[in-house]
């Protein structure tokens, strides 16, 4: 027995028969660390999930305030990386060990590369208070005073009636004051001040008058109207008036994304100890296995991010 581990590869540790048993081994035990990682985030993509089915108004408002072209250059980042990590297990197997420490070196920089876009993009989420917790400023810069806090617009049973009453029987019998009162009515429950501006199709004048073919009787479909028209038809540049509770979606951002920056980080460890290990030749053809497990980790920081990306930037 002894024999037959003074027989044994330097790199073969005693309990392994072989080398290829060594490897398999080490893939083995990757692929169920990384299931435990995909548990892990599966809990984050189901609040999400849920969260989103509860308040869509909320996700469709708040991912307008993501910058998508820092989210598709991370994306392409990572891309890049899981060419260059893939790359390195190739040439480590046919034994080029130089270009392997090249190729390594280059996925970590990749990563450097997305953290600091990802804390350019922190930094002007945190400059504009579009952060977690039970409250949400309004302002360009957090600690922005706000006179008058996000409200609902919701017309009370009077002004619904008249409303309806109006697009019934038509304008006849209403005096030119009792309408401009009802339009000063309105314009007072409005977010905007320019509602013909901020919210078109949904000011005071297109409720008293609303054209031809979108004419409702009742008030609760009036009522369904005006709220559908404030929370999609918003501009994606307007930032009065929000959706109650839009510190939900950044919290969910923010833990989404925030896990999955500390992995980067992990992978950058996990790159800079396999990127010493090659400069001192511990590694060649015959074997590799840590820089081939290394590479399953770094591939499934990639997939990970391909999930966040769309879900949290480009879906309505």
């Amino acid at each position: 027995m002894s024999d037959a581990h003074h027989d044994h590869p330097a790199h073969v540790a005693h309990h392994f028969e072989s080398a290829e048993q060594q490897s398999d081994s080490d893939k083995l035990g990757m692929w169920l660390f990384l299931a435990t990682e995909v548990l892990l985030f599966s809990g984050l993509f189901c609040a999400y999930a849920v969260y989103r089915s509860l308040n869509p108004e909320i996700f469709y408002y708040a991912h307008y305030l993501l910058d998508w072209r820092l989210g598709a250059l991370n994306t392409l980042i990572l891309l890049f990386s899981s060419l260059t990590m893939a790359w390195a297990v190739r040439t480590a197997a046919l034994g080029n060990m130089r270009a392997t420490a090249m190729l390594l070196a280059i996925t970590f920089l990749c990563a450097v590369g997305f953290l600091v876009v990802k804390a350019v993009e922190y930094s002007e989420k945190f400059e504009k208070s579009d952060v977690w917790g039970v409250d949400y400023y309004i302002g360009d810069k957090k600690g922005d005073e706000v006179d008058e806090a996000p409200r609902d617009f919701v017309l009370d049973d009077e002004v619904l009636a008249a409303i309806a009453q109006v697009q019934e029987d038509g304008l006849e019998g209403y005096t030119q004051e009792e309408l401009e009162e009802m339009r000063d009515r309105l314009a007072d429950l409005m977010p905007a001040p320019d509602l013909e501006a901020e919210l078109p199709g949904a000011s005071a004048t297109s409720l008293i008058r609303p054209p031809e073919g979108q004419r409702q009787a009742r008030p609760d479909m009036l009522e369904e109207t005006v709220e559908f028209q404030m929370t999609f038809e918003m501009p994606d540049h307007v930032r009065e008036a929000p959706p109650q509770n839009v510190h939900i979606f950044f919290g969910i951002y923010y833990s989404m994304t925030g896990l999955h920056a500390i992995h980067v980080i992990i992978g950058m460890i996990v790159l800079a100890l396999l990127f010493v290990l090659t400069l001192l030749g511990k590694f060649g053809s015959h074997y590799y296995s840590p820089i081939d497990v290394g590479g399953l980790y770094w591939h499934l920081v990639d997939l990970i991010w391909i999930f966040l990306f769309p879900l949290l930037y480009l879906v309505d």
